[in-house]
């Protein structure tokens, strides 16, 4: 699927077998004739395809060091821990019940939204049932550290490089019926930057978040996972759509970084991803460059193994850059997927005595033979697995 020559043979960054995970980029074969139109080959887009654009590539991708996205969807692998305590209810059960959720509805009330300086209750445009934050209590400690743990994912996902506050604000159950029309979020505590939620195990459909911002949108399906979280910035417009059947039960919970600090806004997000932006289209544009290089590799920082390679497992700087390829498969024609790259090299190896016990890893070559690299592409979903590739 790749051609020889796009990938060195040094690649796996050292001898012996080795194996490392490694993202690759390719444009979809029936959007290349869109992607090629009419370049001018001695304009100053023009690359030295073997030395330039490989030197842009990496340069453009390690430069990124967490560019963030505006929102985020992500499924929980386990139940929230026990402990959450309802004032009037008593302790929740989870997954919940529909006996326990009417309990839950009859001790709340009509949630309100703000338009300007006011608060305005009108079922039209936010039919949601709210329970305080003041009513909700958490008598189980590993409350909090799963609460860290989600606040960590959500600082990285926002592209925040620092520690961020999760304050508890209220719980919303929604209906069916229960939306709550397109608006933005208002600051509720100091340094203020977004939105956090948690959606409790129960069953439902519908309810998405659509979250709309600069031209591009996101569809949170809370209903796609028994417990999952959702995050987005302030200064985004959104709307959650219509329950059609079943409960939406989610803890909201305000995020803030420390006041007197530079506040995080998704109109300041994408700026460390320009010079990638600005390398990828121009090769995709370029027929030269997909002539020569239809598959761009890039190798990754760290190792990974058949079974730990995943797009939740990839670690720091490679989850942020393969992020960053991700966010741009939304504009331009071209689609990311993980592989691994197995380096062999065949050789003799230096004499050994008849009674030495041999280390085939440590065993050092007196001429090498042959050196092999093999691209094995790991199938991971949701990502479009596709032929692709750089580097």
């Amino acid at each position: 699927m790749s051609k020889s020559d796009t990938l060195n043979s040094d690649a796996s960054g050292d001898s012996g077998n080795g194996r490392s995970g490694s993202p690759g980029l390719d444009p979809p074969s029936d959007s290349i004739a869109d992607a090629s139109h009419n370049p001018d080959p001695d304009s100053s887009e023009h690359l030295d395809y073997d030395n330039d654009l490989k030197q842009d590539m990496t340069k453009a991708l390690e430069a990124i060091t967490n560019p963030g996205t505006f929102a985020l969807w992500e499924a929980l692998p386990t139940t929230p821990p026990a402990g959450l305590h309802v004032d009037g209810v008593g302790d929740i059960m989870l997954p919940l019940g529909e006996g326990q959720i009417r309990q839950l509805i009859d001790k709340s009330h009509q949630a309100p939204f703000g338009r300007r300086s006011e608060t305005l209750i009108d079922v039209s445009v936010r039919n949601t049932w709210q329970i305080n934050g003041d009513q909700l209590s958490f008598l189980d400690p590993a409350w909090q550290a799963y609460l860290l743990d989600i606040s960590k994912k959500v600082a990285t996902s926002l592209g925040i490089d620092g520690p961020i506050q999760a304050e508890l604000h209220k719980m919303l159950i929604y209906e069916k019926g229960a939306m709550f029309k397109v608006h933005t979020d208002t600051e509720k505590i100091p340094g203020m930057f977004g939105t956090l939620i948690i959606c409790l195990p129960s069953a439902h459909t519908g309810g998405e978040v659509v979250v709309k911002h600069n031209g591009k949108y996101k569809i949170l399906k809370t209903s796609d996972a028994s417990q999952s979280f959702a995050c987005w910035y302030s200064d985004v417009i959104h709307e959650v759509l219509p329950v059609e059947s079943g409960y939406r039960c989610v803890l909201t919970y305000n995020l803030a970084i420390q006041p007197g600090l530079a506040r995080p806004a998704a109109s300041t997000l994408g700026l460390q991803k320009e010079p990638l932006r600005k390398t990828l289209t121009t090769w995709l544009r370029n027929p030269t460059s997909y002539t020569k290089h239809s598959h761009l590799y890039y190798i990754l920082n760290h190792e990974y193994t058949q079974a730990a390679i995943s797009p939740h497992a990839l670690k720091a700087k490679d989850y942020v850059r393969v992020q960053a390829l991700r966010d741009l498969t939304a504009e331009l024609p071209f689609v990311v997927f993980l592989a691994l790259l197995e380096k062999e090299e065949v050789g003799i190896p230096e004499s050994v005595d008849e009674d030495e016990e041999i280390d085939e890893d440590a065993m050092k070559m007196i001429k090498m033979i042959q050196t092999m690299i093999i691209m094995r592409m790991v199938p991971i979903m949701p990502w479009t697995c596709a032929s692709l590739v750089m580097r």
